[in-house]
């Protein structure tokens, strides 16, 4: 699973990854289950998406802590007005800064059934 925000540059959603990877490990996501990584191979920058790794969503799934990520995605962007990308295997969902809510990112978050277009404002 891939979590970012829409920023107007890189260097403003680097420091928001960051920031969402140390509320992650303050609720007890191991610091080996996260990681900061580029947008794309051309992007020189130190991570503007925080990959969380496979094991840890399944492991975050069954223990039902997703309520804990989405809060710590929510209280960011809500913080910064900005909206939030959630890629997961076979989804990506965008949620506009508009439509930013706890039971929208939880929604998202929680449903690994089926892929999703993009949210609408």
């Amino acid at each position: 699973m891939e979590l970012s925000f829409a920023c107007e540059n890189s260097a403003e959603a680097t420091v928001l990854a960051q920031e969402l990877e140390g509320a992650l490990h303050d609720q007890g996501i191991s610091p080996d289950d996260v990681a900061l990584k580029p947008s794309s191979s051309e992007n020189m920058d130190i991570g503007t998406v925080l990959w969380v790794m496979e094991k840890a969503v399944q492991t975050i799934e069954a223990a039902g802590t997703v309520h804990t990520i989405a809060k710590c995605v929510y209280a960011i962007a809500n913080k910064y007005g900005v909206g939030v990308t959630i890629t997961k295997a076979e989804s990506k969902v965008e949620v506009p800064a508009a439509m930013v809510a706890m039971s929208v990112i939880e929604q998202v978050l929680s449903d690994s059934s089926k892929p999703r277009a993009a949210l609408k404002s």
